[in-house]
């Protein structure tokens, strides 16, 4: 099922409780990973001397915990699925907390994630290792803010294809750009300086290469440029194999058209059109059947729903 663990909380802190005002050495918080079991999500508790559950806080980690999630005491004992919520949390946490209560090793890639290079460099020359992990096992590179301050840390040695433990590099990461983590229109030149020093472009992460978690064409003409594969399959899934993981645009299919991408009336077309006719997405649709893509063809890729084959007139009225 889960894990359960307590750690004395590290500083002088107060809560609210319906019993009034507890201070940090009267308790613990606990740690409820229940990740696996319905309708527990798991999450913060403040926990008594004696084992107590007095309160739950919260099922996000770090809106409570105020970093004590990255700990490497605590971190290694969170399941896979908190782990991937705390390192995608780290950015939002970074973004939110005051500085003055950050450790220098967070100070630090809060810099990195601004793309303040006056700020890393001082850090860095005031004795930081540039090596620096996240938790995640993350490079300092995948929270890269800024095509300079990317550059400055590959020079300063951080590999730029070492994979963080979920299997992401730092390229997929800035591509994927989850979140919107960073201003979209910084991916693109990030992404160039990565791969000018070598970053591979047609690296996955499960089934999906930096192509099919790109979000705009800028990015597409910068992978492929590098050698990134339009019709590349991982497992048989193929760059339009998953349209789920983000929003995207028609700049975006635009440019893997332009690229080679087959779309026009081919199983790529049909399939986009479906779940662009599900998602309302009027734009793609009309640029889809501007290029003669069938409104009445079957998906082959998605195949059946509940037993019909999916067509996008029927998706679109779903």
């Amino acid at each position: 099922g889960g894990s359960y663990f307590r750690l004395a909380y590290p500083s002088e802190r107060a809560f609210s409780t319906p019993t009034g005002v507890i201070k940090a050495k009267d308790f613990y918080i606990g740690i409820v990973d229940y990740a696996n079991l319905p309708g527990w999500p798991g999450g913060l508790f403040l926990v008594a001397g004696d084992g107590h559950i007095i309160r739950f806080l919260s099922s996000n980690l770090l809106d409570a915990l105020d970093g004590l999630a990255t700990n490497n005491e605590v971190y290694p004992h969170l399941s896979q699925h908190m782990r991937r919520s705390v390192a995608e949390g780290l950015f939002g946490y970074l973004d939110q907390e005051k500085v003055e209560n950050l450790t220098p090793e967070l100070k630090l890639a809060r810099a990195v994630k601004n793309g303040d290079l006056a700020e890393v460099k001082k850090l860095i020359e005031g004795g930081l290792d540039v090596h620096e992990v996240l938790v995640g096992n993350s490079t300092l590179l995948f929270a890269a803010g800024s095509p300079e301050v990317a550059e400055y840390l590959i020079q300063q040695g951080v590999p730029v294809d070492d994979k963080n433990e979920q299997g992401e590099t730092a390229l997929l990461w800035i591509c994927y750009n989850n979140d919107w983590r960073r201003q979209q229109e910084k991916v693109a030149p990030i992404a160039r300086v990565l791969l000018r020093h070598g970053a591979n472009p047609n690296t996955p992460y499960g089934t999906w290469p930096p192509l099919m978690v790109a979000r705009d064409a800028a990015t597409v003409d910068a992978l492929v440029e590098s050698g990134a594969d339009v019709h590349a399959k991982v497992d048989g899934h193929g760059i339009l194999g998953e349209l789920d993981i983000g929003w995207r645009e028609v700049p975006y299919y635009q440019a893997l058209a332009a690229h080679g991408l087959a779309i026009d009336n081919h199983e790529n077309g049909i399939h986009l059109l479906n779940h662009a006719a599900y998602e309302g997405q009027l734009d793609i649709v009309n640029w889809l059947l501007d290029r003669g893509v069938d409104p009445n063809g079957v998906d082959p890729i998605s195949g059946s729903y509940d037993g019909f084959a999916r067509k996008p007139l029927t998706e679109a009225a779903r």
